[in-house]
């Protein structure tokens, strides 16, 4: 028998069985959920010996218990800023030709092997294959035509396969190549914005985020710089300002990056029709950047609190609330995400479209860039742009843009 709390399996099973009596073989075992339960084996024996009514009838009972804990995520984020931008684990997609790694995390080891971790494709056969074999904790996945795929994992050991059995979705697609044209404001002490050399590190960054989604944004020409003080440091009331800044390119079948010193009365970055803004006074350098374009495939913010303007908390929050497979949409996986996680950690600690900035503060900060395969429940904001450039929120409770499957163009263009 094998009962679950969160992501911890328990496994009951008689090993000795010892009566001399019959009608004394009732025997129940219980583990209440909860408990501060630790990988591992431990064998427990009692015995029973009659006496009055009951003299003469005796048995002895031993029972294992095994406890399981199998961390699984189809939404994880396992990088930090030291070296974030290595290819993610369990990608909602990847490109033609090219291949995604996945992990599981089961102990004890020593009671699952490499060998009775097994991975097998449940749909999408003629559109995946496994690289280097389909046993062990991490393995790869190659892409060979497009179109969507599941995987799934047989956890082997007593009783048979682990249930519920593990799973993930997956896309594969053809490379979306994505052009830009970008702009670097300087001021009249020939001070720039965003140096060349950082601006093509952001890019290599965002690719390597974009991987899961088979986008790759490059510069099909060179970059532009103007010198105009009032746009190094732009003020984003002023709306007309941010008008004429991102009117520097019309029409372009590209998608338009405008790089600043500083902006005021605003975030650090944001994106409208016309183009993206970006600050270079920003505490949250790449990551602003890949949200941003996150936006323009047409993904929306999503928070496990609401925060007004003023610094205030609202009245929507799902920051403590468990996670349920209703919550995740096409990214449950069977419910093996870890014991602590709620929903508001998940979204905070994993999601790319995170709406709050994340500080480089350390290089220890986990930087949220996971783009999961659907929509995720949280709380949401509308923001409306006005005419006069001033902003109107609208908070609620949903399901929320976040995903692969969400995106309503691989290919953002600029107005």
């Amino acid at each position: 028998m094998r009962l679950r709390t969160k992501s911890v399996v328990v496994s009951v099973s008689r090993i000795v069985r010892n009566v001399n009596d019959d009608a004394a073989q009732s025997v129940t075992a219980r583990v209440t959920p909860g408990l501060p339960l630790a990988p591992g084996t431990v064998d427990i024996t009692y015995s029973f010996i009659g006496t009055g009514d009951a003299e003469g009838i005796s048995f002895t009972d031993t029972f294992r218990i095994t406890i399981y804990e199998i961390d699984f995520r189809p939404i994880m984020t396992e990088m930090r800023y030291a070296n974030m931008w290595e290819s993610l684990l369990n990608p909602s997609g990847f490109e033609v030709g090219s291949f995604g790694g996945y992990t599981i995390k089961v102990e004890p080891a020593h009671l699952f092997p490499d060998s009775e971790i097994k991975w097998k494709i449940t749909e999408g056969a003629d559109k995946v294959s496994f690289m280097d074999g389909d046993t062990g904790r991490l393995i790869a996945v190659e892409g060979n035509a497009v179109g969507d795929f599941e995987l799934a994992i047989d956890i082997g050991g007593e009783g048979g396969p682990i249930q519920p059995t593990p799973y993930i979705c997956g896309k594969v697609q053809t490379l979306q190549p994505v052009p830009l044209t970008v702009w670097i404001v300087t001021n009249e002490t020939t001070n720039v914005a965003k140096e060349v050399a950082r601006v093509n590190t952001l890019i290599a960054d965002a690719n390597k985020v974009f991987k899961q989604t088979a986008m790759e944004l490059f510069i099909p020409g060179t970059i532009n710089f103007t010198n105009n003080p009032s746009w190094y440091t732009l003020d984003r009331a002023n709306w007309p300002s941010v008008k004429e800044l991102t009117g520097l390119s019309i029409n372009t079948p590209t998608l338009e990056l405008y790089f600043v010193n500083a902006i005021e009365n605003g975030p650090p970055a944001f994106h409208i029709e016309d183009g993206i803004v970006i600050s270079s006074h920003s505490s949250i350098d790449s990551r602003a950047f890949v949200h941003e374009i996150g936006h323009a495939c047409g993904l929306n913010d999503i928070y496990p609190v609401q925060i007004n303007d003023n610094g205030t908390i609202g009245e929507h929050s799902v920051a403590g609330q468990e996670i349920i497979s209703e919550d995740l949409s096409l990214d449950w996986g069977g419910g093996y995400y870890p014991a602590d996680m709620t929903l508001g950690k998940l979204i905070a600690e994993n999601l790319l479209m995170f709406g709050y900035i994340v500080p480089k503060d350390t290089e220890d900060t986990t930087m949220p860039i996971d783009i999961p395969s659907g929509s995720i429940f949280g709380v949401g904001c509308t923001r409306t742009v006005n005419p006069n450039g001033s902003i109107t929120a609208e908070w609620f409770y949903g399901h929320i843009a976040v995903g692969l499957g969400n995106m309503t163009t691989r290919k953002p263009e600029s107005l």
